[in-house]
């Protein structure tokens, strides 16, 4: 493929950002930092705290906002499991707080909860983690906004990032998330878009993996087993999956290949450890998802709370880091 074909297709691929996300970027860069006289009680219901590096973070940046915020924040960790997590967000729509953070577990099936949170008038805002509702009740607001990083651009920026270091040629295995969870469906779409510009790059095996890099670590065996020396790359759908890749192609003492050499790897979060495999050069991209979220979210809910408005959506600024750049970012992650 001629150098000036991939860079078009790349250009198409990246650069078809909505006009939503950059309002979304330039009203968060205007959230007033005033303080409130009224301490506040914030629910914050979370998918699962243990899944991941990422999540962990993205917890404790809750938790220490809150703190400083000087806001009452009631905790709730479904550990995975949406049916809970519903139960969960009832319980606190019982509590009369004053507003919930949603970090859904799954897309599908909130209209009733939330119906009930906007008949009792407690605002909800979606972080991290979009959903779908009923089409009957797409237009009745039943939460404010939504905070988090543009999942199909991640999956963008990993496919175009792939294409230009394999000039458009390579057998990919794609270890995903949880099936029914926005940043899997979003991630997935994303990276095929790309993946559909050339027709020398396809994806020869997927699975979940579950966020976990023990799971991730049994998947990428089984891809082993089956396709072997015809894995070009790993497509993992966050930086632990990653990991248990890594350690599944480390430990696989028949094919003897070399994560980061023989099997390209790259992975979405950005974790601090990812950083350390890049520079290590047994990961070689990652592209970063923020999970720092907790004092914007939680500054955007006060301000709801008094009466301001905001996009549908509000994207965080998020980068790619490879082999090269790694070593310069790595004493500023705070994750």
């Amino acid at each position: 493929m001629k150098a000036i074909d991939l860079v078009r297709r790349l250009a198409i691929a990246l650069l078809t950002q909505t006009l939503d996300r950059r309002i979304g970027v330039i009203a968060m860069m205007f959230l007033c930092a005033c303080a409130h006289a009224r301490n506040y009680t914030i629910g914050f219901a979370q998918s699962d705290t243990a899944e991941s590096d990422w999540r962990r973070a993205n917890t404790e940046s809750f938790r220490e906002a809150a703190k400083d915020l000087g806001i009452t924040l009631v905790f709730k960790d479904a550990g995975g499991k949406t049916d809970v997590q519903r139960r969960q967000v009832g319980e606190l729509i019982e509590q009369k707080v004053d507003a919930i953070v949603l970090s859904a577990n799954e897309v599908h099936g909130w209209d009733n909860v939330l119906l009930e949170a906007k008949k009792a008038r407690i605002p909800v805002v979606l972080s991290d983690r979009t959903l779908t509702l009923q089409p009957e009740n797409q237009n009745k607001g039943l939460f404010v906004t939504w905070i988090g990083s543009d999942f199909r651009y991640e999956g963008r920026a990993a496919g175009a990032w792939l294409a230009q270091e394999t000039a458009g040629h390579c057998n990919v295995v794609e270890i995903e998330g949880p099936l029914d969870a926005a940043p899997s469906i979003e991630r997935g779409k994303g990276f095929r878009e790309v993946l559909s510009l050339f027709p020398g790059m396809k994806i020869i095996a997927s699975k979940p993996g579950m966020w976990r890099a023990d799971q991730a670590k049994k998947v990428m065996q089984g891809f082993l087993h089956d396709e072997g020396a015809n894995i070009c790359a790993v497509f993992a759908h966050n930086d632990n999956m990653a990991f248990g890749a890594i350690a599944a192609i480390e430990a696989d003492k028949q094919l003897a290949l070399k994560p980061g050499k023989d099997i390209l790897i790259i992975s979405v979060d950005g974790v601090r450890h990812g950083f350390e495999l890049l520079i290590r050069r047994k990961l070689n991209a990652l592209v970063e998802c923020n999970p720092l979220l907790g004092k914007l979210v939680l500054k955007v809910v006060l301000e709801v709370l008094h009466g301001r408005s905001f996009p549908a959506s509000m994207y965080m600024e998020d980068r790619v880091y490879t082999t090269h750049n790694a070593a310069a970012a790595l004493p500023t992650r705070k994750y």
